[in-house]
């Protein structure tokens, strides 16, 4: 299933990923400690390119998440209490193993510029963590990992750069076709779910 500019020109650009991360949470920092929180370093931000938009946003990505994990390793350590409290009355938590931050290895494999404001950048993601000996592999895990995840990002030359406008996956299991991932097909909040039943 290609990729048209039809297919794509009827949605305007509601957030730009790339920038939004990249200003409300790196904006301002520049690794420093602050009132004891350390602030996550800047990331050089390009948007010149699409491809370079992509790779500025990957690494805007990568900053955030490694500041978020950053945040909660010193809250655990902290605020012991509410976890020592569970290990009191269930193995469940104290058994788990420390987080872990995900590496990811990502390509760009192909760079459209279908006009002079669209372009649309697919790419394959895997995640390249480090497995340990003791966790469990199951057969089509261990594939997907390996086989990786399709991405097409479809993006809209602004005044200030390219920016990212909508996220798309490829569903290998059942569509067989891309899917919208961001912005969410149905704009509405999903109902809250009963996540731990037990």
């Amino acid at each position: 299933m290609s990729v048209t500019v039809a297919k794509f020109a009827a949605r305007p650009i509601l957030v730009s990923i790339a920038l939004a991360i990249a200003s409300s949470t790196l904006a301002g920092c520049g690794g420093e400690k602050d009132a004891g929180n350390t602030k996550p370093a800047l990331v050089a931000i390009d948007t010149s390119t699409p491809d370079r938009a992509i790779k500025s946003f990957w690494a805007a990505t990568d900053a955030h998440r490694a500041w978020e994990k950053a945040q909660r390793d010193k809250d655990r350590a902290a605020y012991p209490l509410p976890r020592s409290q569970l290990d009191l009355v269930t193995q469940r938590f104290a058994a788990n193993r420390p987080e872990l931050l995900d590496v990811m290895d990502r390509s760009i494999t192909d760079v459209s510029v279908q006009s002079g404001s669209r372009a649309v950048v697919t790419a394959q993601l895997k995640n390249a963590t480090p497995i340990s000996a003791e966790a469990a592999t199951a057969g089509w895990a261990m594939k997907q990992r390996e086989t990786g995840e399709q991405v097409r990002y479809v993006l809209e030359k602004t005044p200030s750069g390219w920016r990212i406008d909508e996220v798309w996956t490829f569903d290998r299991l059942l569509d067989k076709g891309w899917t919208r991932s961001w912005p969410a097909q149905d704009p509405r909040p999903a109902p809250p779910w009963l996540t731990y039943p037990y």
